[in-house]
């Protein structure tokens, strides 16, 4: 049995490490000894062309990136400005009295998503828009029931009022 070569040993190691297929090698000094299997096409190529096609899938790979995330623009500026209104929206329904906490952090969250969209980051913007969005609904969601509560006790008087009066009534008789 003959003793493998250096070339030959590092054409097997680098198949190997590129889960490759080897090809029958007619003559180690050529550059068929180099040629292996592409697990993507399952064609033969040189190591160039094989080193070509990896660096063009991942060019490609790097401009769809940059396109969905320059895609994702319009979507934020979107989420900012509905965020925006309903932190208006709970602000004019009497959060900023009956749930000033929850207001402060919508508002804060707001300046903090417009300040992500101004820097291009997106993804934050529309995170932080929907945070806002979140802690405004529950500043209205609280001020309307501190209303509903602050309405139930104004009737729960008016009805003590009137059976005192009615009490006062029926003892004067």
């Amino acid at each position: 049995m003959r003793g493998v070569s250096v070339c030959e040993y590092k054409s097997i190691e680098f198949m190997l490490m590129c889960d490759a297929e080897p090809t029958p090698i007619v003559e180690p000094r050529k550059k068929e000894l180099f040629r292996v299997m592409s697990p993507l096409s399952k064609e033969n190529l040189t190591m160039s062309t094989y080193y070509k096609q990896c660096f063009t899938v991942l060019g490609l790979s790097a401009v769809l990136f940059v396109s969905a995330c320059s895609s994702m623009k319009a979507p934020a500026k979107t989420e900012v400005a509905v965020s925006a209104a309903a932190v208006d929206t709970a602000a004019a329904a009497g959060a900023t009295e009956f749930a000033p906490v929850e207001m402060n952090l919508a508002r804060e969250k707001m300046t903090l998503a417009r300040k992500a969209l101004a820097t291009k980051d997106y993804e934050k913007a529309i995170d932080l828009a929907n945070q806002a969005e979140a802690d405004a609904k529950l500043a209205q969601t609280k001020a309307a029931s501190a209303k509903a509560q602050a309405a139930a006790q104004a009737v729960q008087d008016d009805v003590q009022v009137l059976r005192e009066e009615l009490i006062r009534a029926n003892t004067n008789k």
